[in-house]
């Protein structure tokens, strides 16, 4: 299946609501015992992170997609 294929059979989802505690991913990593392990990460810190975006941008509510880093090198 390609992209187009997908497209055309796609059915629009209703948003639903989500908690600041329910994951949105799970970042793993070898720590420092070289062990792969798994960190779920919440999505409290990235609706703050995307709240601040929005108001110190002035990005219009149109805008659908934009690149927030999830870290800042250096910190």
């Amino acid at each position: 299946m390609d992209w187009d294929e997908a497209m055309a059979s796609a059915a629009p989802a209703d948003c639903v609501p989500l908690a600041a505690t329910d994951p949105p991913y799970i970042l793993y990593t070898s720590g420092t015992t070289g062990r792969p392990k798994g960190v779920v990460r919440d999505n409290g810190g990235h609706a703050v992170a995307l709240a601040w975006r929005m108001a110190s941008r002035s990005v219009p509510r149109r805008v659908r997609h934009d690149a927030v880093p999830l870290s800042v090198p250096g910190r």
